[in-house]
């Protein structure tokens, strides 16, 4: 959409795509403060206009993005990222702001629903970490056991219970390579 203010914030034009966008004919507008109908309120006088008043007053630069809600005829409000031009007169001043908007209210809904997702992706993962230390300790405790009682059973003459060297360490994320069977055999 495309708005011409002039310097004390009145519509002097309103293209098509913006009378599509607020439901209003542009002929409903002209002449009417921005700020005052088609920004929610308090915001729009209260904090975008000041913002206006210090471009119109060169004091910030208008070609920063900005991104303010504007309310539309059916009480709906839609995001809108803007550029801003300015109008000068033949002494170099500021006569009025061409304002280019499009509607990035969807995207950011996308992006915070995106944003979400990946908070709780994080949290997720946080818990499966947790989960995975504590099951990889408890296979490596379980193996210690296993170790312990073959020696048990060795040093009481009988064969080992537990196949150790068949047991891969390596294969639990965290546990570091398989401890070397005992009697150091090999494959």
């Amino acid at each position: 959409m495309m708005v011409v203010l002039d310097p004390k914030g009145y519509v002097m034009m309103l293209n098509r795509a913006g009378q599509t966008l607020l439901g209003y004919a542009e002929a409903e507008l002209l002449g009417r403060n921005w700020f005052a109908t088609c920004l929610p309120q308090p915001e729009g006088l209260d904090n975008v206009y000041p913002v206006f008043q210090r471009i119109m007053a060169g004091e910030l630069d208008a070609f920063a993005e900005q991104e303010n809600t504007v309310l539309c005829r059916d009480g709906r409000q839609r995001l809108i990222g803007w550029h801003n031009s300015c109008f000068r007169d033949d002494a170099g001043r500021i006569v009025g702001i061409l304002s280019s908007g499009e509607d990035i209210t969807v995207r950011r809904r996308a992006e915070e629903a995106l944003l979400q997702k990946v908070e709780e992706l994080r949290a997720s993962n946080a818990e499966l970490e947790q989960l995975n230390r504590l099951m990889v300790g408890r296979e490596l405790h379980m193996i210690e056991l296993k170790e312990e009682i073959n020696e048990l059973c060795r040093r009481l003459g009988e064969p080992p219970r537990h196949a150790t060297d068949q047991l891969q360490t390596d294969s639990v994320p965290g546990a570091g390579p398989a401890p070397a069977p005992p009697g150091g055999g090999g494959a």
